[in-house]
């Protein structure tokens, strides 16, 4: 089977069925400042709950209230989806802009 590059999400971030403001809605729906923030938490999220060491991000995509990042682990490819609400209860008022994302603890 042949994937149409015509219909592939591009690397970095974007929005998956919007045509708002990528940079934007990361601010405002997941309270980051940038990529590299947002990426900063993945990786620190993932080694301390599963882990696995990241050693890539090449793509996070926005739908609505969720985001999808393909990663690269010490392990495997992997896809990991995760919603506002998951970020709001792990960070408390980061998604409302106040701070920046600490680092994850139990």
């Amino acid at each position: 089977m042949t994937r149409s590059t015509s219909l592939a999400l591009p690397p970095g971030l974007s929005l998956l069925w919007e045509s708002a403001d990528e940079h934007a809605a990361l601010r405002d729906r997941f309270g980051f400042a940038d990529v590299g923030e947002a990426t900063d938490w993945l990786v620190a999220a993932l080694h301390e709950h599963w882990g696995l060491t990241v050693r890539s991000c090449g793509r996070l995509t926005i739908s609505d209230h969720n985001a999808i990042a393909w990663v690269s682990t010490d392990r495997a490819e992997l896809v990991v989806k995760w919603s506002r609400a998951f970020v709001a209860k792990l960070v408390g008022s980061h998604c409302a802009g106040q701070h920046a994302p600490p680092a994850l603890t139990e």
